[in-house]
């Protein structure tokens, strides 16, 4: 090989090098934008919590206790994942009335199941003809009552559904 072709060949691999590496550079670049403007719309999943839009954080502290707490310290507690995560969603898109509907509804039904654990006890433990009766007729009561509650999280849940839904379809147009 001659010392103009050996230029030569050095000169075009090198100018692939170059073009492989800016064209690498870039899509590293339109990758990191990707994923910062994805950011704000995904729930990543880091150990035994999950940080959700980059604000909230949502840990596991028992069997029906879930915690949230935004990105100021602020920690609220929910029954259910599904009730942090619909409460994440709903701040996320300013619907703070919704939020705090939900809260309201998830600690009545806290205190409901309470309620009708305590009336269970007094059930299965005391001896009093008329305690029993009476907790029995409070039982049925919270009962319903957490079914009704149930129902009204079920909306509150469906309706943060939309709102993330909405969201996204805004991101992919």
């Amino acid at each position: 090989m001659d010392g103009g072709a050996l230029y030569g060949a050095l000169h075009l691999y090198n100018s692939i090098m170059v073009t492989t590496a800016g064209q690498y550079d870039t899509l590293d670049r339109l990758a990191k934008q990707s994923l910062t403007s994805v950011a704000k719309n995904i729930i990543v999943k880091r150990k035994e919590d999950y940080v959700v839009f980059e604000e909230y954080r949502i840990i596991k502290e028992a069997e029906d206790r879930f915690t949230v707490t935004d990105s100021y310290g602020q920690q609220t507690t929910f029954l259910s994942s599904r009730n942090a995560l619909s409460y994440c969603i709903f701040l996320k898109n300013r619907k703070y009335d919704q939020a705090q509907l939900l809260i309201r509804l998830d600690t009545l039904l806290q205190r409901k199941l309470f309620d009708v654990e305590v009336a269970k006890n007094i059930l299965n433990s005391s001896q009093d003809a008329d305690r029993k009766f009476t907790a029995l007729a409070r039982v049925e009561i919270d009962i319903e009552t957490s079914k009704d509650i149930r129902k009204q999280i079920t909306e509150c849940v469906n309706n943060a559904k939309y709102f993330q839904q909405r969201e996204l379809d805004n991101e992919v147009n």
